[in-house]
């Protein structure tokens, strides 16, 4: 039985959606369950300029919903530009109308496990589910093998299970939320970090094409094309040029723009649950996307934006080689027109500004903050590193043809702090004390067992 059995593309005609709202007119095709969907957004009326100025919009893992930057998109497409958001991954998140807010829980795992198995007693193909169709309309995702899906509920059933272990101890808030969160995107791990991105570009051609059919500027064979990415997304967009087919030109980015970028699908996941993940050959963490691989494809400008109190992906994993690596991840990237931007916490203002992981994200409220003030920092709206950073210097890059390697010198910020240089901040004595007495009990333990005569 194999594991990667190829999905087919539709017969039927995918249906379209449309929302005039002030200003711009969105719309959307697909569901986040079947792995297709996608929204776009386009100024109305349609701006007056010699080319189209698109930007591909790359969410971050597990922020498959627009709501999460929807604030940045909405001043894109005000300012002129035409904006294409796509879940890459599948997931259980409502689809615009939908009267829930919440559709699956972890529990659903346990069904789909038992689902599994007896599928292989029967040596067929899992029953279609909802959570596992066998008509994934993205031709790019594979559907998924009865013996993929035992593997992936089989992870996930030990990793949910390990997390009610622990924080219905520690904070019982805190893992039912995390729970809820893994439990939304699980669907995603049954394919290769590979397929998202083929998953992405395919999903921004069809929306691309569809936004042609009012727009005929769309149609040009060569508008400008920025793509943006946050944490998986920055990830993915770094690797964009590695994926496009020679008939995308279409999508051929002039520049890619990142904001906390993960230089490997690994990073900013627990390495507890990578580790049960690859212990079941999920395809997820067996087969993972890294900038080593695609970096070399990478020869357009390029940014990336950072925040040094980041604590999902550490600014060091991309300016400090890693164990085994010759050199830092950043130099991976064969561009000779890239730049990465440290933006610097002070904590002492009020309210405090951090610069954590979701800089780029603008809503995290669709989560309870107890979940997101420990995954990567809670938002409720814009705050200074978006309207003096992140912002301004993607719009810069777009408007103003300011190479991303640039900005830093064209459009300085006011109030908060940005550094080329990552800050060194010493030794972390916590963490120092905290090894060394594990070394000392790890010793005291062996010799007392040397005393003993146990060894």
């Amino acid at each position: 039985m194999t594991d990667s059995t190829p999905s087919t593309a539709p017969t039927e005609t995918v249906q379209w959606h449309e929302e005039q709202k002030e200003s711009y007119k969105i719309y959307w095709s697909g569901s986040h369950r079947e792995g297709d969907f996608v929204q776009a957004y386009a100024p109305d009326p349609m701006p007056q300029t010699d080319k189209a100025k698109i930007i591909v919009y790359l969410h971050g893992f597990a922020l498959s919903l627009p709501q999460f930057y929807n604030d940045h998109i909405e001043t894109l497409v005000r300012a002129g530009y035409y904006v294409i958001f796509p879940d890459f991954q599948q997931s259980t998140y409502p689809d615009p109308g939908d009267t829930e807010k919440e559709r699956s829980h972890s529990g659903v795992w346990f069904s789909l496990l038992g689902t599994a198995i007896v599928a292989l007693i029967q040596r067929k193909r899992a029953a279609k589910t909802a959570e596992f169709s066998d008509r994934c309309r993205s031709r790019k995702l594979s559907n998924p093998t009865s013996f993929k899906q035992l593997r992936v509920s089989l992870a996930l059933v030990s990793i949910f299970g390990l997390i009610y272990l622990v924080y219905s101890i520690i904070d019982r808030i805190y893992g039912k939320n995390l729970l809820k969160l893994l439990s939304t995107v699980g669907l995603s791990l049954l394919n290769r970090p590979a397929e998202w991105a083929d998953n992405a570009i395919d999903l921004s051609e069809a929306a691309l094409n569809k936004m042609a059919e009012t727009y005929p500027i769309l149609t040009q064979s060569d508008p400008e094309v920025v793509v943006f990415g946050h944490s998986l997304g920055g990830l993915l967009a770094l690797s964009w040029p590695t994926f496009l087919n020679a008939d995308q030109t279409r999508l051929k980015p002039l520049q890619v723009f990142t904001a906390d970028p993960a230089p490997s699908t690994e990073l900013g996941i627990p390495s507890f649950a990578i580790w049960i993940l690859k212990l079941f050959r999920v395809p997820f963490a067996t087969q993972p996307l890294l900038i080593k691989n695609t970096g070399k494809n990478l020869t357009v400008p390029v940014a990336i934006l950072h925040g040094a109190d980041d604590k999902i992906v550490r600014p060091q994993t991309w300016v400090k080689p890693a164990l085994f690596q010759s050199q830092p991840n950043f130099d991976y990237i064969a561009s000779t027109a890239k730049k990465i931007c440290f933006s610097l916490s002070e904590k002492q203002k009020e309210p405090p500004l951090v610069a954590f992981h979701n800089q780029a994200v603008t809503d995290t409220t669709y989560y309870d903050n107890a979940l997101f003030k420990n995954f990567g920092g809670v938002k409720e709206d814009p705050n200074a590193y978006n309207f003096q950073y992140i912002w301004p210097w993607l719009q810069g890059v777009i408007a103003q043809h300011v190479q991303p390697d640039q900005p830093l010198t064209q459009f300085p910020p006011e109030t908060i702090q940005i550094t080329e240089t990552l800050p060194n901040k010493g030794v972390n004595w916590g963490k120092l004390i905290l090894l060394l007495g594990g070394l000392a009990l790890l010793l005291g333990f062996g010799v007392r067992l040397w005393q003993t005569g146990a060894l």
